[in-house]
């Protein structure tokens, strides 16, 4: 299962209940793990009565048996009437490293599928193992079903978060649905004039990024596909796909002054994919250069070629979560917390909610660059 044993690391979540979440209580139990080294720190957590949540640091498995004094703070807990099995409300979450899982993405994501297959297959008998009823199961580690390959079971499980976000991004239009994505060199997007509950998304094997949109019309027909996000674009011989949240207001007068083509695309929006294409490149600069031309409320999201995600954010919301080895966004902390509750996954490791101004690349490994620009404001619209 792992392919680099020796960038096996593993950070361990530990909860405990029903012992109080005084401070008191949780510094006794740091004084022992950390005695020797930080090894330990401790929060609460919202699925617990009245208890606490052990977090490591990450570990080698050496360092967790041999090294960290695990006995000693399980003693102390105890002492302090903490239960954790018995109290029910209780898990033990253990994190891998991704580059335990190889040194490629490609490579990772075929061990990943591997580790989701044999969960399937061996379903009922890690539910004995784990000592939990079915019930439990299902409310916080759902099985995703049973496919017949290990990528397919990742394939699944992708399209299940995607489906599930997708719906919930409905409250921000019903008129259209579409995706981008790349898959073998070439830019794929995929959109209908239909709402995400009756759109079937299904990824191919080995798409790790995607873009979605979806629409409420305010311009431009909804029945005639070409006027629904996202865009594609083209500089410098690559492709690039673009969707646009909000209200522009300027895009006619903008066509003229920059004398830009006229097109078969009637929606607005598209004048930002035409500001790019005669900067002939897509990097900070180009964006700065179609942020500051246009007019009026936005989010520009961005795919290029290299399954790098730009974020253009005007005062439109934009809301990303972050998890360990892969991220999700929308337009707001609201619709992606309906979404979590439905997929069942645990909080996020942190939020990011761009400010007015900033440009975000987040490039295929979760690293982020910024930019910005200066917001061009005008009533004449009024």
């Amino acid at each position: 299962m792992f392919n680099n044993q020796k960038f096996l690391t593993c950070g361990v979540e530990l909860e405990i209940d029903d012992g109080g979440t005084v401070n008191s209580n949780a510094q006794k139990l740091l004084d022992i793990a950390n005695k020797d080294a930080e090894n330990l720190y401790i929060k609460t957590d919202g699925s617990l009565d009245d208890g606490l949540e052990l977090v490591t640091h990450p570990m080698t498995l050496d360092y967790h048996l041999n090294e960290m004094p695990w006995a000693a703070v399980l003693r102390k807990a105890q002492e302090l009437d903490y239960l954790s099995h018995a109290a029910g409300t209780c898990g033990l979450h253990v994190h891998i490293s991704r580059l335990a899982f190889g040194c490629t993405c490609e490579q990772q994501e075929a061990a990943i599928a591997r580790l989701l297959y044999f969960v399937e297959k061996f379903w009922a008998e890690l539910l004995r193992f784990s000592r939990r009823t079915q019930g439990q199961m299902n409310r916080w580690a759902a099985r995703y079903g049973m496919k017949l390959t290990p990528t397919d079971q990742m394939c699944h499980a992708k399209n299940k978060i995607l489906n599930t976000l997708a719906r919930e991004c409905q409250v921000r239009g019903t008129d259209a649905t579409g995706i981008a994505y790349n898959f073998n060199d070439r830019l794929r997007i995929y959109k209908r004039p239909l709402p995400a509950r009756k759109m079937k998304i299904h990824l191919p094997h080995n798409v790790n990024v995607v873009m979605g949109h979806t629409r409420m019309t305010t311009q431009g027909n909804a029945q005639f596909n070409q006027n629904n996000h996202p865009f594609l674009g083209h500089v410098d011989g690559n492709s690039f796909a673009l969707a646009h949240n909000g209200v522009l207001w300027n895009d006619k007068e903008l066509r003229m002054e920059e004398n830009l083509p006229m097109t078969s695309v009637e929606t607005y929006s598209y004048v930002a994919v035409q500001l790019l294409e005669q900067q002939k490149t897509l990097d900070f600069d180009s964006l700065k250069f179609m942020a500051e031309k246009v007019e009026g409320s936005f989010v520009f999201t961005v795919l290029d070629k290299n399954n790098s995600i730009w974020f253009v954010v005007g005062d439109n919301p934009l809301c990303v979560m972050f998890y360990d080895g892969f991220l999700i966004y929308a337009s707001t902390q609201e619709i992606l917390w309906k979404a979590i509750k439905k997929l069942r996954l645990k909080a996020p490791t942190d939020i990011l909610e761009p400010k007015e101004g900033e440009i975000l690349k987040i490039d295929r490994a979760g690293r982020i660059t910024t930019g910005g620009f200066a917001p061009r404001t005008s009533y004449e619209h009024w």
